[in-house]
């Protein structure tokens, strides 16, 4: 409905308006109503993007103990979290390492993430500490838990599924029994099944 057909609307409803009253319904839709560009200009754009930050000095972050490095690390994730999810689905990616800004590695999958050496050596190369972004969709984690009835009515114990999804490759822990161990680890092309004495017993 264009502002005129609203004009129309309104005199419709209450009557003809004088000249002044025009002017201010006219106002007060201009407020309100969304200015259209003109035919033929371009539409707007979102704003970039801006990394916000520096990754720190490495030499200063290996003096650091653990808890206070992710923290650091963490603040730069959080300040830039949006700036990493867009990198990710322009680059079609599933992790990013980043330093200052600049994406330096990517891998759709984490088949294919940085060792530790080459981690190692982009530090010694730039001097500062990596940013490594994991994007959620890549990994998801589910928990079920069901109850298995005894032999005895009304009784029953729970049994607890995990599911770990790594961007199409499911590992199951089955745990109905604390002595036995029941993982199914699944990809595309097998399915290998472990069953045996539990490492967590």
């Amino acid at each position: 409905m264009t502002k005129q057909d609203i004009l129309n609307e309104v005199e419709r409803q209450m009557g003809l308006l004088d000249e002044e009253a025009k002017r201010a319904v006219s106002a007060a839709l201009d407020l309100v109503l969304p200015t259209a560009p003109p035919p033929g200009a371009p539409a707007p754009s979102q704003p970039a993007l801006a990394w916000q930050g520096e990754n720190p000095p490495f030499e200063e972050m290996t003096k650091l103990n653990v808890d206070e490095r992710s923290r650091i690390i963490q603040e730069l994730e959080d300040r830039n979290l949006a700036w990493l999810q867009a990198r990710c689905d322009e680059l079609k990616a599933g992790w990013l390492l980043v330093i200052d800004g600049q994406v330096l590695r990517c891998g759709s999958t984490l088949v294919n993430y940085l060792q530790e050496a080459e981690i190692e050596a982009l530090t010694q190369q730039t001097g500062k500490f990596p940013l490594i972004y994991v994007h959620p969709r890549l990994l998801w984690i589910e928990e079920i838990t069901s109850w298995l009835a005894t032999s005895y009515p009304g009784d029953f114990y729970p049994i607890s599924v995990s599911k770990i999804v790594l961007r199409g490759h499911l590992f199951q822990h089955d745990v109905d029994d604390p002595e036995q161990l029941s993982l199914t680890v699944a990809t595309r092309r097998q399915v290998a099944i472990y069953t045996g004495p539990s490492i967590f017993s």
